[in-house]
């Protein structure tokens, strides 16, 4: 057994019956009433992403000017690059792109920020990758057949994370296999990751079949909670408190809560996951109000006459998901939003409705989106995580330019593009059947707010 065999948990997992939560169930006009609700979201939607990111009604976070220390590249091991240039991805390129030099090219990386710098060749085509962790040793950096399989490792779905730290520990787990090996020999021989190259694609497809997914935490309900009037709820301990209700988030995904009335229009306030400091919130009655849906990304129960509607929200929890899990973190290296990560769960809580209005609108316009989030909801093979993710960060990078719901995106640097179209040829070479489930607690149920709670 390598390595990377052994983060792989072979055990097979048993999903527990679901119990129905108690969702409110009408007939004929309830189905009407949901539609014009609908409608009316998606013209607000369709409203907030044509605006310009000065306009966004989506509050981005001051910040100071991204401060910039040299670093000198050069280049070992790989094909002579002839006229080439290197650049440093997720900055302004016109700022950043500098003519390569063999003896060291001097660029300007982000002080405090890991950076990913990129050797193109003459025809724009990217032939190489560094990834340049924070550190007091930046002075110099080399790009290589190792440093840009650690890059492609350290940018994949599966393995890049919120958290920076646990993604670099995964990416050393699979330094050690021989897989990894295999993937820098055939990058050696031909780096180019802007058009086919089966070797390279084929090398990396062997690792990101092998990648399970996150085991599903349990669903405690509130077990460990004394409060006999809490309940659970979504995978969430819902505590009512006399100005409205305390959530403890036992889950490691965000949960969306949306009030508004019978076909749950608006989002009152999202709840991120257990991993983050934030897991548990008081929910003030004022704001959010009355009978209340709370979603998360998950298998949903069967809903009768709700089913379309849950399952509408239950995509828009999972797009959120995906924000949170790959596509910030994935621009923050790749897409021209530096610092993102360090802000990414506060600014999601702070701006709920408005991230959930642009997401819902690129759900309702783009129908791979839609099917990409779906892959959160079931078992799913590691080539459905691969592509769900890679498909979510294309839509929320390219949404981001006009809406701000990434922090700090730059509009129109599409440096991360070649490393997305890699991954999916990638996707078309992984063959592995195993199946996963991301989660197995409920994803929707009910809480209510006000003086009955």
């Amino acid at each position: 057994m390598t390595n990377l065999d052994a983060i792989i948990e072979n055990a097979s997992l048993e999903i527990p019956e679901r119990a129905v939560p108690n969702l409110p169930q009408r007939a004929g006009l309830w189905r009407v009433i949901s539609l014009i609700a609908v409608a009316a979201a998606l013209i607000v939607s369709i409203i907030a992403i044509l605006q310009s990111r000065d306009a966004s009604n989506v509050a981005v976070p001051d910040r100071n000017p991204v401060e910039l220390e040299s670093t000198t590249v050069t280049v070992a091991d790989l094909a002579n690059p002839g006229s080439a240039s290197v650049s440093v991805l997720g900055l302004d390129e016109s700022d950043t792109r500098r003519d390569f030099v063999t003896s060291g090219t001097q660029v300007d990386i982000p002080v405090g920020i890991t950076a990913l710098v990129a050797l193109n060749d003459a025809n724009s085509d990217l032939i190489g990758l560094a990834f340049v962790p924070d550190g007091p040793d930046r002075g110099s950096t080399q790009i290589s057949a190792n440093s840009t399989a650690l890059a492609l490792v350290m940018t994949a779905p599966g393995i890049l994370g919120p958290n920076l730290t646990d993604s670099m520990a995964n990416a050393d787990v699979i330094q050690s296999d021989p897989a990894f090996a295999a993937l820098v020999d055939a990058i050696r021989s031909n780096s180019n990751l802007s058009v086919d190259n089966e070797a390279v694609e084929q090398a990396f497809a062997a690792i990101a079949d092998r990648l399970p997914a996150t085991r599903p935490p349990a669903d405690q309900g509130c077990d460990s909670v004394l409060d006999l009037s809490a309940y659970g709820s979504a995978g969430t301990c819902a505590q009512p408190e006399p100005n409205g209700i305390l959530i403890a988030n036992e889950q490691d995904r965000w949960a969306i809560i949306y009030d508004g009335g019978e076909t749950f229009p608006a989002a009152c306030a999202a709840i991120s996951p257990s991993t983050t400091e934030s897991a548990q919130v008081l929910i003030p009655s004022d704001q959010c109000t009355g009978d209340a849906l709370i979603v998360a990304p998950g298998p949903i129960p069967n809903q009768g006459a709700n089913q379309a509607l849950i399952e509408e929200r239950v995509r828009v929890a999972a797009a959120v998901m995906q924000l949170h899990d790959y596509a910030g973190p994935f621009a923050e290296l790749a897409g021209a939003s530096a610092g993102y990560g360090d802000e990414s769960v506060l600014h999601i809580r702070r701006n709920a409705g408005e991230i959930v209005d642009a997401l819902t609108f690129v759900i309702e316009s783009e129908p791979e989106f839609s099917t990409a989030m779906d892959a959160n909801r079931v078992a799913t093979t590691a080539l459905d995580r691969h592509n769900a993710a890679v498909v979510a960060a294309r839509y929320i990078i390219e949404a981001a330019d006009t809406t701000a719901l990434i922090p700090n995106r730059i509009p129109g640097n599409d440096g991360y593009v070649d490393l997305l179209d890699f991954f999916l040829r990638t996707g078309e070479r992984m063959v592995a059947p195993r199946t996963d489930w991301r989660w197995d607690a409920d994803a929707a149920g009910m809480l209510v707010f006000g003086d009955d709670a």
